[in-house]
C-alpha cells in the first residue's frame, strides 16, 4: 500500500503566538509520537501580535514571528519530521483569519507590513507566487466569509475542541464556490493534539511544494475528532 504522509496544517507555537501554550520542541515531539510526518507552523501574523509600521522594525517583527518556526524546525530535524513555514494572516478591520501556505523566510523579510494591507490586495501576489490562501474557521461567531474570488480554499474541518466552528456549513460553502477543502487542529494546547490533518501522496520538501499539492488537490482529509 502506498504511504500517505500525514501533515498538520494549523499549528501555533508558544514562542511566537501569544495564545500558544506549548513550547515548539515539546509539541513537535508529541506530533512525532502521534504518527505525523510533518507540520506546517502557522503562527499568528497580524498587527495585533507583531506590531504596526512605525511602532517596531519589520525585521524585529519577523525575528519574533519566526522564533517558533525555527524552534520547531530544529526539533523536527532531529526526529525526521518535516517542518514547513506558514502563517495565519489577519488583515485590519475584522477577525477573519487566513492560513497561507508556500511562504519562505526570504519572502516574509522582503515584503514589509503585508498584514496591514487587505485580502484583496494580497491575494494576487499569493496566487502568482503559487501560495495557497485558505480561510480558517469561517463560521466561527466572530468571523464572516471572505470573498471566494480571493481564496483558494476553506478550512472545512476545524479540529479545535474549544470552539463551535460549524464545520458542515464550512464544507457546504466550500463546495458551493468550488474551493479546495482543508482540515487542521488549530493546535494551541495538548488537548488539541492531532485533531485533523491532510494526507498527501508525496512528502513535500518545502512550503511551496505543500501549497502546490493543496492547489492540485492531491490529498485527502483525515479527521480524528468529531465536532
Amino acid at each position: 500500500m502506498k504511504k500517505a504522509y500525514r501533515f498538520e496544517t494549523h499549528f501555533h507555537t508558544k514562542e511566537s503566538s501569544p495564545c500558544g501554550c506549548v513550547p515548539a520542541a515539546e509539541s513537535v515531539r508529541k506530533y512525532y509520537e502521534s504518527g505525523y510526518d510533518g507540520i506546517v507552523i502557522t503562527d499568528h501574523f497580524s498587527a495585533g501580535v507583531l506590531g504596526s509600521e512605525g511602532g517596531t522594525s519589520w525585521q524585529t517583527a519577523m525575528d519574533r514571528f519566526l522564533k517558533g518556526y525555527w524552534a520547531a524546525k530544529n526539533e523536527g530535524e532531529k526526529l525526521g519530521l518535516t517542518i514547513l513555514l506558514g502563517a495565519e494572516f489577519r488583515f485590519p478591520g475584522n477577525y477573519n483569519d487566513f492560513l497561507v501556505y508556500g511562504l519562505s523566510e526570504d519572502f516574509l523579510r522582503g515584503w514589509e507590513w503585508l498584514y496591514e494591507a487587505s485580502l484583496q490586495s494580497f491575494f494576487p501576489i499569493a496566487d502568482k507566487l503559487g501560495f495557497a490562501v485558505v480561510q480558517a474557521h469561517p463560521f466561527r461567531a466572530e468571523c464572516y466569509r471572505g470573498n471566494p474570488a480571493y481564496l483558494h480554499g476553506i478550512e472545512v474541518f476545524y479540529g479545535n475542541p474549544r470552539h463551535n466552528s460549524k464545520n458542515m456549513l464550512a464544507k457546504e460553502w466550500a463546495q458551493k464556490y468550488g474551493l479546495l477543502e482543508s482540515a487542521g487542529s488549530d493546535f494551541h494546547k495538548m488537548e488539541d493534539l492531532a485533531g485533523a490533518s491532510v494526507l498527501l501522496g508525496k512528502r513535500p520538501r518545502t512550503s511551496l511544494e505543500f501549497a502546490h499539492l493543496l492547489r492540485e488537490r492531491a490529498y485527502r482529509l483525515e479527521t480524528r475528532r468529531k465536532l
